[in-house]
């Protein structure tokens, strides 16, 4: 089985899940109390429909709605998997490993793309009560943008949970390591040496650039470029680790 075919298999299987499911319903039963706590108490012209939008997604990632789901779902999609005996069935198959980690990252990737842009879609039907800036339009693809680098934040967390997947089968194990991960890397950001390496300081540098800041090239390919390495040097991680893992164990 191809990288396609995984990957379609996998989607198709997390989306008939209890926890993606609970997920969305969580997600967005938070951005409606979100958003009609902002309509009792925030008159016209005292608020912004884009605001709204970012402040909502930006509200679910503090607390960590996002983070945990992100988490969670990736370990229920590996270590769950595997104390249940379902993904050593899927390995003695005639598919690489590695095809089956990227599978399943993709089809969280595509889960995750839903929860925030959904978040981002049912805000901006609140925002329409607040208006909208007549530059509004050219400012949607940084809006979808900021969606992005929100999304990507929470993939890094889904290939670390990977990574720790690779050596436990306990689901709770598994979510709290990847969420001691996160606390860890948001603690880190005090310290000046090395917060212009971490992950979430070059994800803010990309929100303040993308909400109008001052924009500068080499900054933005730096942060990416960051962010990338992030997720793709975890997800080789999980993907070598896996390799080694025996499935019997």
């Amino acid at each position: 089985m191809n990288v396609y075919r995984v990957t379609r298999f996998e989607v198709s299987k997390l989306f008939r899940q209890r926890i993606a499911h609970a997920g969305f319903i969580v997600v967005f039963l938070v951005c409606c109390v979100y958003c009609v706590i902002n309509w009792m108490t925030r008159p016209v012209g005292s608020y912004s429909g884009v605001m709204i939008i970012t402040d909502n997604i930006s509200f679910q990632n503090s607390l960590l709605i996002l983070p945990f789901l992100a988490i969670l779902v990736a370990a229920n999609s590996v270590s769950g998997e595997l104390s249940s005996g379902t993904l050593r069935t899927l390995l003695t198959r005639p598919v690489k490993r590695d095809n089956v980690i990227v599978g399943k990252f993709l089809a969280e990737f595509l889960y995750m793309c839903l929860v925030v842009y959904g978040i981002a879609l049912l805000s901006f039907l609140f925002a329409i009560r607040w208006g909208f800036p007549e530059d509004f339009i050219s400012f949607i693809p940084r809006l979808l943008l900021i969606c992005l680098v929100y999304v990507l934040i929470n993939m890094i967390l889904a290939a670390f949970t990977f990574v720790v997947a690779s050596q436990s089968t306990s689901i709770a194990l598994t979510a709290f390591a990847s969420l001691g991960f996160y606390m860890i890397s948001m603690l880190v950001e005090f310290f000046n040496k090395i917060q212009t390496y971490m992950f979430l300081n070059n994800a803010q540098t990309l929100f303040q650039m993308l909400m109008g800041g001052p924009f500068e090239l080499r900054s933005t390919y730096f942060s990416v470029g960051v962010i990338l390495i992030y997720t793709l040097g975890l997800l080789l991680i999980a993907s070598v680790l896996w390799e080694k893992r025996d499935i019997r164990s």
